[in-house]
């Protein structure tokens, strides 16, 4: 029974470790405007960056590029 147990588990595990690192590598900085080392994107998906004006670059980069206002005025 304990080898089973111990297959189950390291299965388990391994698949834990390919669903991660397939999103980590999804959200490898491409992109990056505020260099916080997330790509733009997974700012934005993650909620980590506002777009109030939907055009897919993050508030902070928009306002220091002067692309456009704080639109929802939160700095």
């Amino acid at each position: 029974m304990f080898p089973r147990v111990a297959y189950l588990i390291t299965t388990l595990l391994f698949g834990i470790a390919l669903i991660s690192s397939d999103l980590t590598a999804q959200c490898q900085p491409t992109v990056d405007c505020n260099q916080n080392g997330v790509d733009d994107q997974c700012d934005l998906d993650f909620g980590t960056s506002d777009d109030c004006n939907g055009n897919m670059i993050p508030d902070e980069c928009d306002i220091e590029l002067l692309i456009s206002e704080d639109c929802n005025l939160d700095g």
